[in-house]
């Protein structure tokens, strides 16, 4: 079986994948891991025991861990108020008592 693990949460859920089929999950839990496929749980104490029963050999030399490599954002402020991204066109309601600001030049929404 050439099956491949794609991390979805790092060291707690993988999605198992066999070419491009989804073939089941892995979940980790309180007493090992579960693997979940069409609607049935398996658990298992360990991965060796994941390995030794189901014949996948996914997680040899340990899990990657994903890098997150989001750049720096930069912080603006408007009317004293932090901001994530830029602001466009920004003015303070008093309705609300918030500022509010469009992130693009042609936008129609306000955040």
């Amino acid at each position: 079986m050439s099956s491949t693990a794609k991390v979805l949460i790092p060291e707690q859920e993988w999605l198992i994948r066999e070419h491009d089929n989804k073939i089941g999950s892995v979940s980790k839990v309180k007493k090992g891991y579960l693997f979940l496929r069409k609607g049935k749980a398996i658990p298992f104490r360990d991965l060796s025991d994941l390995k030794a029963q189901l014949g996948i050999a996914l997680f040899e030399g340990g899990i990657n861990k994903v890098k997150n490599t989001m750049p720096e954002s930069k912080n603006y402020v408007i009317y004293d108020y932090p901001c994530s991204s830029k602001p466009y066109e920004p003015v303070y309601s008093v309705k609300e008592r918030l500022p509010l600001y469009a992130k693009s030049d042609k936008s129609k929404s306000q955040y």
